[in-house]
């Protein structure tokens, strides 16, 4: 699995933006029109009510990451999101991403966080789902538990109604007074374990730190991403978009437990990085951020392939994406893959949480 992690990683290095502020790499396309704030917008405020927890120890958890079958609830989306899909033909769809493959300048506004995050959540078609995300059912299964040194380890499915059921990975530091929770999202051709065994989560849990990793379905850069992308584009969604909505289902977990501090810490790696640098400007409330990785959401693999960062409409929005200075959160920008070590994840996360 690793090996195979490190091969994937070469592909996408080619994907990668240049790291720091915003930038343009043309003439900018004139401003756009201001973009009101969206209705959805105060969605990370409201009171968490639809979460339910529930314990069902030995349940199967489905599909393993590399099987089909982890594309049977991403398939179906575009038919229960059918009221808010945006259908475009294949020759409109292909004519978009020649366009982008071709280069499109970076916008330079807008430059508000506020308006920024109502035109990304446009352009992601984004806001039914996160409009009422808090008061919407959401399942939570507990299917089972381990333990290491210094914690337990549980096993969770998340059961939603847009996107059907995916695993996520809980470890508690022994003794429950914990230090605040941190979300850990990872890249293409890894698994939410990667995040606790090399990327620093082991070292994080011992400092005292929950922490949460989400097992990501098409995840592998492979001619599965292509199709289950193409698919949701051509109906106006795309892996993007239900990837930060899975994030922002973990976060409403953690904060809605009621048991762990309320300052939340979020980790990402690789293509996780890409999705969360998108998903800070949504509102979620982070408030601390460690990452690895920025992109320009128009990323090619051999073979004409598509990854799931690879959104036309996001695509003209990377530089202000990218500039981290705009952010809320305190920042960490690390090298890829995290080579300064874990203490110094520990050390931020210890400071700005």
């Amino acid at each position: 699995m690793r090996l195979l992690a490190l091969l994937v990683a070469s592909l996408l290095s080619a994907c990668a933006a240049e790291p720091g502020p915003g930038f343009s790499d043309g003439e900018p396309t004139p401003t756009p029109t201001p973009v009101e704030p969206a209705f959805w917008q105060g969605w990370a405020d409201e009171p968490i009510t639809g979460l339910v927890e529930t314990s069902n120890p030995g349940e199967d958890p489905g599909c393993v990451q590399a099987l089909e079958g982890c594309a049977e609830d991403y398939l179906a989306f575009p038919t229960r999101a059918a009221e808010h899909a945006r259908p475009l033909s294949e020759a409109a769809l292909e004519e978009a991403l020649l366009a982008m493959r071709a280069g499109v300048p970076a916008l330079l506004e807008p430059q508000d966080p506020a308006a920024l995050g109502a035109a990304l959540g446009e352009a992601l078609n984004i806001g039914f789902l996160l409009g009422g995300l808090h008061a919407r059912p959401l399942e939570v299964r507990t299917i089972g538990q381990d333990a290491g040194a210094g914690f337990d380890a549980f096993e969770l499915l998340f059961v939603d109604g847009w996107v059907g059921a995916f695993r996520g990975r809980l470890w508690l530091p022994e003794g429950g007074d914990w230090l605040p929770p941190i979300l850990g999202i990872h890249g293409h051709a890894t698994e939410a374990v990667d995040l606790f065994d090399v990327y620093g989560g082991a070292e994080l849990v011992a400092a005292g730190h929950p922490l949460l990793a989400l097992d990501l379905r098409v995840n592998y850069a492979d001619d599965l991403e292509d199709t289950v992308q193409r698919a949701l584009l051509r109906s106006g969604f795309s892996l993007l978009e239900l990837r930060i909505y899975e994030a922002f289902l973990a976060m409403k977990y953690l904060r809605g437990r009621g048991d762990m501090e309320p300052a939340l810490g979020l980790l990402a790696h690789s293509g996780g990085a890409a999705a969360m640098n998108v998903a800070l400007r949504l509102a979620p409330h982070v408030d601390a951020y460690a990452f690895d990785n920025t992109a320009d959401y128009d990323c090619w693999l051999k073979n004409d392939r598509l990854l799931d960062d690879s959104v036309p409409a996001v695509h003209p929005y990377r530089g202000l994406i990218n500039d981290v200075s705009t952010l809320e959160p305190a920042i960490l920008r690390a090298d890829y893959g995290f080579p300064e070590g874990p203490d110094v994840l520990v050390a931020f996360f210890a400071e700005a949480l």
